[in-house]
């Protein structure tokens, strides 16, 4: 017990719970702020990890693009995430099952985005379309203060007004959503 004490928490511990119940709450869509990029990667790779081990699908991809992740490259990424081993099929198609049909054993998907600021508006509206069409879809926004102070895609902002947000300090992190709940 005292050496317990002694262990300090490691900076994101609170936040990567927090990420974990929103994958599994009632938004659709929840954005993760944090002023480190290494820092929220981190974090995005834990909650990946520890997703997939209760019974959910899913998938992690970037949007770091110098123009931007478009719709293509967004579903062709889900896609080769989701399911590598495919070569023949509709690729769109197949991302569309793969983020919104549950079966024995998946019971949620979910979509973790790094850099997601950077999302084309087609690509936001693909996901707001998703989410609507697959109700145990949760898509995690993950970009940093400093992406989000920039100019972002109409669609973005407007997820960004609507959804909870989830932030990460450099060294302690806390919540604070950008609404109240």
């Amino acid at each position: 017990m005292f050496l317990s004490r002694l262990i300090r928490p490691h900076p994101y511990s609170g936040a990567l719970g927090r990420l974990i119940a929103a994958a599994f709450g009632e938004d659709p869509f929840v954005l993760v702020v944090g002023e480190d990029e290494a820092l929220l990667s981190q974090l995005l790779a834990r909650a990946a990890a520890e997703l997939a081990t209760v019974r959910c699908r899913v998938a992690r991809i970037s949007a770091r693009s110098a123009e931007g992740l478009s719709l293509h490259d967004l579903v062709l990424a889900v896609s080769a995430e989701l399911d590598p081993g495919a070569v023949a099929g509709d690729v769109l198609e197949r991302t569309h099952r793969l983020l919104t049909e549950t079966d024995e054993a998946c019971d949620r998907a979910a979509l973790l985005i790094d850099h997601a600021a950077q999302l084309s508006s087609s690509a936001l509206r693909f996901l707001s379309l998703m989410s609507r069409s697959g109700p145990n879809l949760r898509v995690l926004l993950a970009s940093t203060s400093a992406t989000l102070a920039g100019p972002v895609a109409p669609e973005f902002s407007l997820l960004q007004a609507r959804s909870p947000c989830i932030r990460i300090g450099s060294t302690v992190a806390r919540a604070g959503p950008t609404q109240q709940r």
